[in-house]
């Protein structure tokens, strides 16, 4: 709960703050909770990515 609430406080502000024109392809925020480094909506593909990264380094196969 407190990392959560200082995501909130400090966290996201300054991703949103960091928000470009986004390419073609890029989702903006909207309403969205957790955001990616340019500020857009963080999708499926980019959880699974940070999961499947995080595992290997942790040591857990499949």
């Amino acid at each position: 709960m407190q990392a959560l609430e200082r995501y909130l406080e400090a966290g996201r502000p300054h991703l949103l703050a960091d928000q470009t024109t986004p390419s073609p392809g890029q989702v903006r925020a909207g309403g969205a909770l957790f955001l990616n480094r340019f500020g857009g909506r963080l999708t499926a593909r980019s959880v699974q990515t940070l999961i499947k990264r995080h595992a290997v380094a942790a040591g857990i196969a499949g």
